[in-house]
């Protein structure tokens, strides 16, 4: 299992990125979004200094591996996003025009040396209104992934693998219907940890 109940994550990127347009454009988004805070418990202070480590198996309650109670936990972290306009002087009212960002769906991409694990891409349906930030659940690595190799082979083989995780969320704006996306990352320590007593 994890070790240590206070783990965060190294955020990579927190600046925006539009669908097909610079920064600079006038016709970019009005909403800039921004990861504030990547971490395993909602109440986590926010340090990005650490990596998480990933439990490929737990061994259940016997403690014993092989045996019918082994189970794999997926992976979930909060991340906390901010909706700042892109200008401040366009004093965006929270309820007017351009005044929320919807987030509708979450892709994750692991880059590893020599190996490959499937990227995945979640749903999700979150409104973050302008100049507000808003906090959400999600998976960061999917159960199935633990029971295909490579991360498997760790189980059985014993070692560790050190992996990159992008993950990009992406909506709308509410008023305009103009793509946003935003990309964080972070690293994973994947073994078989000692389970706790």
């Amino acid at each position: 299992m994890r070790i240590g109940s206070a783990l965060a994550w190294t955020i990579c990127c927190l600046a925006m990125v539009t669908t097909g347009l610079g920064c600079g454009d006038e016709d970019a988004p009005r909403s800039r979004l921004l990861i504030t805070r990547i971490a395993e418990t909602d109440t986590e202070l926010e340090t990005y200094d650490y990596t998480i480590l990933s439990d490929v198996l737990n061994a259940g309650g016997d403690k014993v591996y092989g045996t019918y109670d082994d189970t794999v936990y997926e992976d979930q972290i909060y991340v906390t996003i901010a909706n700042q306009p892109r200008s401040s002087g366009l004093s965006i009212n929270p309820d007017g025009p351009y005044g929320a960002v919807i987030l509708t769906n979450y892709t994750v991409e692991y880059d590893v040396a020599g190996e490959y694990i499937a990227p995945f891409t979640g749903a999700m349906n979150l409104t973050i209104p302008s100049g507000s930030e808003r906090i959400s659940y999600l998976t960061l690595v999917m159960g199935t992934a633990k029971t295909e190799p490579p991360l498997s082979s760790l189980a059985v083989m014993g070692g560790e693998l050190m992996v990159a995780a992008r993950m990009t969320f992406r909506g709308y704006e509410e008023t305009s219907n103009q793509a946003v996306e935003v990309t964080g990352s972070m690293q994973i320590h994947f073994a078989n940890w000692t389970d706790s007593d």
